[in-house]
């Protein structure tokens, strides 16, 4: 499944829309899209959305784990900026568990600030208050 990726030069961040079913390779492919893109710059930050029509339903804990290895390796060489932040934005309460252990699996050096938001207007918010930018 290819996941969408947008690049929002004027909001400084990029959106990986997980649309469809889960797969670590798909976000990974998404992820390599997006700082390949010409528009990309290091010090962007991310938003995650979650879509109504994803599908976690083969996803594990085994599979986050893989997911989280992956990104700890490649976020060092991409995302450079003083205080990289990622937004997770998702509706739908039931995938939002998803996200919380997400959170809940990153190790306190976690290099990356990271919330969940319910829209994309907060998501971009708190992206745009550069106080804000130490996470929770």
């Amino acid at each position: 499944m290819k996941y969408p990726v947008e690049i929002r030069s004027k909001d400084h961040c990029a959106i990986i829309t997980i649309d469809g079913p889960f797969s670590v390779d798909s976000y990974m492919t998404a992820f390599s899209g997006m700082v390949a893109h010409p528009d990309w710059m290091p010090l962007f930050d991310l938003i995650v959305i979650i879509s109504t029509r994803s599908d976690f339903n083969d996803t594990n804990l085994a599979k986050l784990l893989v997911l989280r290895d992956a990104m700890r390796s490649v976020n060092p060489q991409h995302r450079s900026g003083a205080n990289p932040r990622t937004a997770i934005v998702c509706t739908n309460e039931l995938k939002r568990v998803i996200a919380d252990l997400w959170l809940a699996l990153l190790d306190t050096d976690w290099p990356i600030a990271l919330r969940i938001f319910i829209t994309l207007d907060e998501a971009l918010a708190w992206l745009a208050d550069p106080a804000d930018g130490m996470g929770p």
